[in-house]
């Protein structure tokens, strides 16, 4: 499974909406919150342990982490970073 693919499955966990009505681009800390405060922290704390990174609480913006896209893209960027160190 790669990463992207993960990243969905995670959503859709900690979401009420289900897998594969789940694109690339959805907003999901948006004004239809997908996700409650509770499940986000859930999300973060999961994707830190599955991926086996660090997410800094500067890199918890928003417009960095809105959709499993750009999610995917972050865990990608900061396993390669991490692997450098």
């Amino acid at each position: 499974m790669n990463t992207y693919q993960k990243v969905l499955e995670l959503v859709a966990t900690y979401s009420e909406i289900e897998e594969k009505e789940i694109g690339p681009d959805l907003r999901i800390f948006d004004e239809f919150f997908v996700m409650d405060s509770f499940a986000a922290i859930e999300f973060v704390l999961k994707l830190e342990q599955e991926f086996g990174i660090k997410i800094d609480d500067d890199d918890l913006d928003m417009q960095k982490l809105q959709t499993p896209r750009m999610i995917a893209q972050y865990v990608e960027n900061k396993k390669t970073w991490c692997s450098r160190e």
